[in-house]
């Protein structure tokens, strides 16, 4: 499978013209859309509907979107965390690829990962994939409750339409292209055993993604294992959108059900490390790195929805109380900010290189450390970075007094 040579390339499948052909009918349409874009504006006789349709495909209007930033925007601490953990989740993808590869100095890599330092990478990639579920449930609920305060109601099915339509088209596009596309883009030794390998897992299973349930069915084979969080966060969706519903037309059933499902998003994770006799995390090591997907403990206790569910809801319920702070005009006292913001620092780094005794071989197995930390570890990384977002919602981070 490591064997390559130039006279044994494959042919071009009709799956690769297909996408290669949408491609650029869309690059086409871009580069239409933004000289038409350019060329006219609002004053032009131009048909408003074609207009419309106009702008959608100019890269012009686009950038000028991406690049535009609103002074008035709430919750601007929350997408500054947004964009550092962006950075931070394709660094760690980068190195964790990198990792998995073949390596010179195998006892560097194995070295690394026994010193202290390191569950920076090892065990805070985790943490950082947390966060943005944690900003999913609290804007989620943010944003429902708003319209639901002003609307008195909402279609909930209208609203998941909304979001499926908004993920798919391109999604499916991805898929398509990581299945077709990008296994004719190279060649060399370890081209067919990695590149072809999750083009074929693709082209088995991509229906599993577009209906969002790679991260259970024939998860040893996903396609595109990254995209796991998709899945989650499109379950998340749901449960999350049902019940700020139901708690805004029947509150203290509504409250009864958000606090069984935090209950539960502590307990589940805890009850499969006890059962399976688990360590507190998945362990991150070369192994591992290869191919995440056929190991058994990342594949139960780090990409279902039902053990990564408890940053979500503390976001939602962290949104709640985001809100009622807001409306009553709660300040927090400056002095007391000297100590929760400094005590979350603690709190987040402890949360983060504890995880070191669980990658200390000689160290004998405790299964009651494993399940606790099973259990409350993502509250407590959650939980600090709720209560900045709050602190800054309700007195501003810098604005102390």
């Amino acid at each position: 499978d490591d064997c390559y040579s130039v006279w044994e390339a494959p042919e071009f499948s009709t799956g690769y013209y297909v996408v290669i052909g949408i491609l650029y009918g869309m690059a086409l349409l871009c580069l239409a859309g933004t000289v038409l874009d350019y060329a006219t504006n609002d004053q032009t006789e131009v048909n408003k509907s074609l207009r419309k349709f106009i702008k959608v495909f100019s890269s012009y209007a686009n950038i000028k979107k991406l690049v535009k930033s609103n002074p008035e925007a709430d919750f601007k601490l929350l997408h500054c965390f947004k964009f550092l953990s962006m950075l931070c989740v394709i660094l760690g993808h980068k190195e964790m690829y990198r990792f998995g590869k073949p390596v010179q100095n195998i006892s560097f890599i194995e070295e690394f990962s026994k010193q202290i330092p390191s569950m920076l990478f090892l065990n805070g990639g985790g943490y950082i994939v947390d966060t943005f579920f944690l900003f999913s449930g609290f804007l989620t609920c943010h944003f429902l409750v708003k319209e639901l305060e002003k609307k008195n109601s909402v279609n909930l099915f209208t609203l998941i339409i909304g979001k499926l339509l908004r993920i798919l088209p391109l999604y499916g596009f991805v898929i398509a292209f990581h299945g077709e596309v990008l296994p004719y883009l190279g060649h060399g030794p370890l081209w067919n055993s990695l590149v072809w390998r999750e083009a074929l897992r693709c082209q088995k299973n991509w229906w599993a993604n577009v209906l969002f349930l790679n991260n259970y069915v024939n998860t040893e084979e996903t396609c595109m294992i990254q995209t796991w969080y998709l899945a989650c966060d499109m379950h998340y969706f749901i449960i999350g959108i049902l019940l700020v519903y139901i708690k805004f037309r029947h509150p203290k059933l509504g409250n009864t059900l958000i606090a069984a499902a935090f209950v539960a998003a502590a307990a589940i994770p805890a009850y499969i490390t006890y059962v399976n006799q688990y360590k507190g995390v998945v362990q991150l090591y070369h192994e591992l790195q290869k191919d995440p997907a056929q190991d058994e403990h990342f594949r139960t206790m780090y990409v279902p929805s039902h053990v990564r569910f408890m940053p979500y809801m503390v976001g939602l319920i962290l949104s709640y109380v985001c809100q009622y702070l807001v409306k009553t005009g709660y300040k927090f006292p400056g002095l007391s900010l000297f100590v929760i913001i400094p005590l979350g620092i603690a709190v987040n780094l402890s949360t983060t290189f504890v995880a070191y005794v669980f990658y200390i071989e000689e160290r004998p197995y405790s299964l009651l450390e494993s399940v606790l930390y099973a259990g409350v570890h993502r509250i407590l990384w959650a939980g600090t970075l709720g209560i900045y977002i709050i602190v800054d919602s309700t007195t501003g981070i810098g604005k102390w007094g």
